[in-house]
């Protein structure tokens, strides 16, 4: 049994090291605790079948892979072919989208009334408008952080778009605004994270 603990961490360690996954992170992956992870690397203990059959998907291997010593190279995952998922491709979409719409605004705007210095406004207003979008479509199909990012990035270029569109407005202001905000996407990324801990060692 010990022999087979070692074989076992030894390739869980090879397997997330070259994957270049941290501990966290496979625990995050497969709703475990590090805790958990870092005592299958030590050898204290083996996982159970379903969450081999986690860890052997996480790292696109086999199953016997992961129970068997591999005495002339250490076992390796498979490379994976670079995909974009769909999500990410609707959210790009939606981001050109955005940038269209401004690109027509000051088509028209220039064009058709010549007004050069409120033209380019329209741009100015792309730049947070287009991260609202990609912000609103990552609260549902990515993690946490990613939305986290994105929300900063509004913060800031908005409030930057509406130091431009609004002239005699004191910037210092709205900084005093925007601060608080940053502040609360921190809190709640931190609120999140400490949830899904607990979350997960409920089912341990």
């Amino acid at each position: 049994m010990e022999e087979l603990n070692k074989i076992v961490s030894e390739n869980l360690v090879a397997l997330r090291t070259k994957s270049g996954y941290t501990q966290l992170q496979v625990a995050e992956k497969i709703n475990y605790s590090d805790k958990s992870i870092s005592k299958w690397e030590r050898g204290d203990a083996i996982p159970d079948i379903p969450v081999m059959l986690q860890l052997a998907k996480l790292y696109d291997v086999s199953l016997d892979d992961m129970v068997t010593k591999h005495e002339k190279e250490k076992i390796n995952p498979k490379q994976k072919k670079f995909i974009i998922s769909w999500q990410t491709l609707v959210s790009m979409i939606a981001f050109v989208f955005v940038w269209l719409l401004a690109t027509i605004g000051f088509a028209v705007v220039y064009g058709m009334y010549n007004l050069v210095d409120q033209a380019y406004l329209s741009f100015i207003v792309a730049i947070p408008v287009s991260f609202l979008v990609v912000d609103i479509l990552s609260f549902f199909w990515y993690q946490y952080f990613v939305s986290a990012i994105f929300s900063s990035i509004f913060i800031w270029t908005a409030t930057l778009a509406i130091t431009q569109c609004i002239p005699g407005i004191n910037m210092w202001l709205l900084y005093i605004v925007a601060i608080p905000l940053q502040l609360l996407v921190i809190f709640g990324f931190f609120l999140k994270k400490l949830t899904e801990k607990r979350n997960s060692k409920q089912f341990k």
